[in-house]
């Protein structure tokens, strides 16, 4: 069948969402081109490009994958809008966050051999944020195969998983912390962001694979606080350089 574009207008707004898009980050009078054969359907592109100055190398610049030019194609389905497309798939997203850091009869166990009763909101997180660092991160140690887990009869599909199994990848802590919060009556959510050494959100295109790293906010005393345990080497109250300015 015909593979249609995102034609965008002068803003960058997408105008036709169906099927096949892209998003361009060109200089001033720079765009890709559809070229149609006879019978209307596309069939190539074409982009013409003059005297582009090389990326440069310097220390402490923003991530150069924001800023350079491109075109990306992607596709997408159903046709959404832009505003339509991140609701969805936050909302896809977010129903399997709270399915994985469900705080289960497990997780409440656990919590309740690493909090006191007496023990202030603060002082119960503070033990809880100690207790999910205990467990193995995957992502600075190495991640274990799936013939691995299936011998040793380990899975992973909840943060009871990650509790039991004493290891997980960054995101997979950081839910566990969730849950352990949740399971000691905080108010805990997640929060997915992109790594500002690698790349910055552009909500004009179209692909959740932007966003890779998720963040813990818990409310203590009515404020949000934001806490990092997918990073084993970040303090209690503080969040990864990585993620520090993306909020």
């Amino acid at each position: 069948g015909t593979t249609y574009v995102a034609v965008r207008d002068a803003q960058g707004h997408v105008r036709q969402t169906n099927g096949m898009l892209y998003y361009d980050v060109l200089p001033k009078n720079a765009k890709a081109s559809m070229l149609r054969n006879g019978d209307g359907d596309m069939t190539s592109y074409d982009l013409v490009v003059e005297n582009l100055p090389a990326i440069p190398e310097e220390d402490f610049t923003p991530p150069l994958n924001s800023f350079s030019y491109r075109v990306a194609f992607y596709y997408s389905i159903g046709g959404a809008s832009e505003s339509e497309f991140w609701k969805i798939e936050g909302g896809s997203w977010s129903k399997d966050v709270d399915h994985f850091a469900a705080p289960s009869d497990a997780i409440k166990a656990a919590v309740a051999q690493i909090v006191s009763a007496s023990d202030t909101d603060e002082q119960k997180l503070e033990k809880i944020y100690a207790a999910a660092l205990t467990v193995e991160n995957t992502d600075f140690t190495r991640e274990h195969t799936e013939q691995e887990n299936k011998a040793e009869g380990e899975k992973t599909k909840t943060a009871a998983d990650i509790w039991a199994n004493k290891r997980g990848d960054s995101n997979q802590i950081t839910r566990l912390f969730i849950a352990m919060a949740r399971a000691a009556g905080l108010k805990a959510y997640d929060m997915i962001t992109t790594p500002r050494y690698h790349n910055i959100l552009n909500v004009g295109y179209l692909s959740w694979d932007q966003l890779s790293d998720e963040v813990a906010i818990v409310n203590l005393d009515g404020k949000d606080e934001y806490f990092d345990p997918g990073d084993r080497d970040c303090a209690f109250g503080k969040l990864g350089w990585i993620h520090a300015q993306m909020l």
